[in-house]
């Protein structure tokens, strides 16, 4: 206790607190890093991402797909038959968080323009420190599915009916997902015609603030 380590020599406590320190940082790092993502996208996802993305689908299975310098996404079948496509939120928008280092996120999008799902893949987000952990920012992402991605666009930082609020206490780390989360999404569904890009006085679903 306290009293203890009053009685002992400065140096000694000095190690003490060190070593305590340095005990928390690495929980902390340990706990914010999950499979690293931003060196290269991988060509075999997990079955159960995968799974967990197109919940309702019957043995989903995801192909890689590349074309040229656009970003690689997923195609995904079940059963054999299309079920939808699957967006890396790094490999298409080079999201970055709060902690300057890459944010990625694995979008499933449906053939009719929705969200299916969201995955954390990777984040160095200081927010561990507030309380809020990796699961809490995995259930923030649960709510954008059934996200339909022919509505208007939403703006990053401001709260709105059709996706989940910002996470109190971590309002620029869950700003930045969502931003990324839709701008993903949006990107993969234009560049596969599952969406129109809006002309003239439309709206502008790739204009987020």
């Amino acid at each position: 206790g306290a009293a203890a380590l009053a009685r002992q020599p400065r140096a000694a406590v000095a190690g003490v607190l060190i070593a305590a320190i340095g005990s928390a940082s690495a929980a902390t790092h340990e706990a914010a890093v999950s499979t690293p993502s931003h060196d290269a996208v991988n060509g075999v996802l997990d079955p159960s991402i995968v799974q967990q993305l197109f919940p309702t689908a019957a043995h989903p299975a995801a192909v890689l797909q590349k074309a040229g310098d656009l970003p690689p996404y997923w195609l995904v079948t079940s059963n054999g038959s299309p079920a939808g496509y699957i967006a890396s939120t790094y490999a298409t928008a080079k999201s970055v968080g709060y902690s300057g280092q890459p944010i990625d996120v694995l979008i499933g999008l449906t053939p009719d323009a929705r969200i299916s799902g969201a995955h954390l893949r990777q984040h160095n987000e200081p927010v561990l420190t507030l309380g809020i952990s990796s699961g809490d920012i995995q259930r923030y992402l649960d709510g954008f599915s059934g996200f339909d991605l022919k509505l208007s666009s939403v703006e990053a930082f401001k709260d709105s009916g059709s996706v989940p609020p910002i996470i109190a206490r971590a309002t620029v780390t869950s700003g930045v997902i969502r931003d990324a989360v839709l701008r993903t999404a949006r990107t993969t569904a234009l560049r596969l015609g599952l969406i129109a890009q809006a002309g003239g006085g439309g709206v502008d679903r790739l204009g987020y603030a």
